[in-house]
């Protein structure tokens, strides 16, 4: 089972069978079931969850299976993106946000596979050095990011924990951030720490159905200074419920920033009312961050009337004088940066993803960003026929000024695209920028548009699938779709697997996840994906009674 959380309302509790998706962004008449991923469904909707959700799962365990601890490096190398115990070497983390830990449901627990040795680290919230404790409901490993939080060569890693209830407040969320050391995660001098909004230290307060944790990105700003942006999608702003917020922390200090800041753009021109937030605009549903740039997604904004039309904010990570990321720029299709119309349930930032991008042909490295935005339930009408929730993606350049031009779209309608339009495809619904070499120009090679697409049925309903794209070049140019049966990955589409909600990727590997069907997260060469290489992709699977091993990787 797939859960989806809401955009438009809180849902309450259900128990779907293993086979059924729930899709919702109001509160439902009745269970939904898996055909509605084909559409609106009993209360009109999309599919909106911006990385994947889990169902039960027990305690996990990767397929090499070697219970020593880490080797020990003497120091943290600090060569490499995602190396928690600093050998050089990154190391795989992947969430299961509703495994089951002792007799607590959905505590959610995260398996660690470190590169160098195979050896096998499992984290929750009862494990030592993990904040909190173990809880049912929790879903520990809900999002995930990597960074090196203090500086010290080893990555740590950034764990949000939305529906972890604070006192008497439900799902109000908290996030932990457990640092890494030559020893492994937790096993080092510098111990865990966990924030949520009772603590003096973030600000507002926790409060029911807030969601603090729902989404994380991390990165550093061009002078070396570590950050991470945590997306509170459910937070109240006043008496508007569900507006959604965003906090950074950075040095040690949290700061808030949302619609309601008093330089927030005037974003829709079809209204006179020049208050920018609303109940259930959703702003922080997806975040996404480089060193030049921070981005917001708000997919529940409302425009010219048309709900869930979804909005785009873009920061600068140079502070502004309340600390805060300054805002350069926010639009929605009903502007001239993105092509499109601004049109109901398009859910417009259920997804972003941004990289650093250096065009080639310039006399120096711009310091520029590409920013992919989904748009998952876009409807695409083609040669006389309407498309429901096919979906769209579009990528934008934004200059370190906040100057923000379209480079192109990306649909299944565009020439050259492999396969073709179809409802409830959801292109879009996950997106990732992939930048191999970021301190090199950009080339066909080296910088890439992943494309979650899990609502495809290709051989079997919603089996799904990812298409990568080179950003540099036409968009059918060479674009490539990965399913079971293609790139080295095994088997053939299995229905309701929903491929394409959580992915990963470093320089060398393009990491798949089936947490829906086999519970196996495949290191996949880019060489198989980019040149037809035949290299056996390395396989992570879950342990006994894994159920969705792999719903969030990094």
């Amino acid at each position: 089972m797939l859960f989806v959380p809401p955009i438009g309302g809180r849902c309450p509790a259900e128990t779907p069978e293993r086979d059924e998706i729930v899709v919702k962004t109001c509160l439902p008449v009745a269970a939904p079931n898996a055909a509605q991923v084909k559409g609106r469904g009993d209360c009109g909707s999309r599919v909106v969850r911006h990385l994947a959700a889990a169902a039960g799962a027990a305690v996990l365990a990767a397929l090499v299976l070697l219970p020593a601890t880490p080797a020990a490096a003497a120091t943290c190398a600090g060569t490499v993106d995602n190396d928690f115990n600093g050998d050089g070497v990154r190391d795989v983390a992947s969430a299961d946000p509703q495994a089951a830990v002792g007799s607590a449901v959905a505590a959610g627990a995260i398996t660690i596979v470190y590169g160098s040795t195979g050896t096998v680290q499992t984290l929750h919230q009862d494990s030592a050095g993990v904040p909190g404790a173990v809880e049912a409901g929790d879903q520990f490993g809900y999002s995930l990011t990597s960074y090196d939080s203090n500086s010290d060569g080893c990555s740590d890693l950034l764990v949000g924990i939305p529906f972890e209830d604070i006192g008497t407040e439900v799902d109000a969320g908290t996030i932990a951030v457990l640092y890494g050391s030559v020893s492994g995660l937790t096993l080092g001098s510098t111990a865990a720490v966990g924030y949520d909004q009772s603590m003096t230290a973030v600000p507002g307060a926790a409060e029911a159905g807030d969601w603090f944790g729902f989404s994380v990105a991390a990165s550093e700003t061009t002078a070396g200074v570590p950050f991470a942006v945590v997306g509170l999608p459910g937070e109240d702003l006043g008496t508007i419920a569900d507006a959604g917020s965003a906090m950074q922390w950075r040095a040690g200090i949290f700061t808030a920033f949302d619609q309601a800041a008093s330089d927030y753009p005037d974003t829709d021109s079809a209204d006179a009312s020049t208050v920018m937030y609303e109940a259930n605009d959703r702003y922080g549903y997806s975040v996404a961050a480089d060193p030049y740039h921070v981005a917001i997604g708000a997919p529940g904004e409302s425009i010219a009337g048309a709900a869930f039309t979804g909005e785009l904010a873009i920061y600068s990570t140079t502070l502004n004088s309340s600390s805060q990321p300054s805002i350069l720029w926010a639009d929605n299709q009903l502007g001239s940066a993105v092509s499109g119309a601004a049109e109901g349930n398009d859910l417009m930032g259920t997804s972003v993803s941004m990289a650093v991008y250096h065009p080639s042909g310039a006399s120096s490295l711009l310091a520029q960003s590409l920013l992919a935005v989904g748009l998952p339930g876009e409807d695409i009408a083609e040669n006389g026929v309407g498309f429901d929730s096919a979906g769209r993606v579009v990528v934008l350049v934004v200059s370190e000024a906040g100057v923000v031009s379209e480079l192109r779209e990306y649909a299944q309608n565009i020439t050259d695209v492999d396969d073709s339009l179809a409802d409830g495809d959801q292109f879009g619904q996950q997106v990732m920028v992939v930048n191999r070499s970021p301190s090199a120009y950009s080339t066909a090679a080296n910088v890439l548009l992943v494309v979650g697409v899990p609502g495809e049925d290709s051989s079997a309903a919603d089996a799904g699938q990812l298409q990568v794209f080179p950003l540099v070049g036409a968009a059918g140019a060479a674009d490539v779709v990965v399913r079971a049966g293609t790139v080295g990955l095994p088997g053939s589409p299995a229905k309701q697997e929903f491929l394409g909600l959580s992915f990963s990727a470093s320089s060398s590997n393009l990491y798949v996840a089936t947490p829906y069907a086999g519970q196996v997260v495949y290191a996949v060469p880019w060489a198989n994906v980019l040149s037809a290489g035949t290299a056996t992709p390395t396989a992570y699977a879950a342990g006994t009674g894994g159920v969705a091993f792999g719903a969030a990787i990094s």
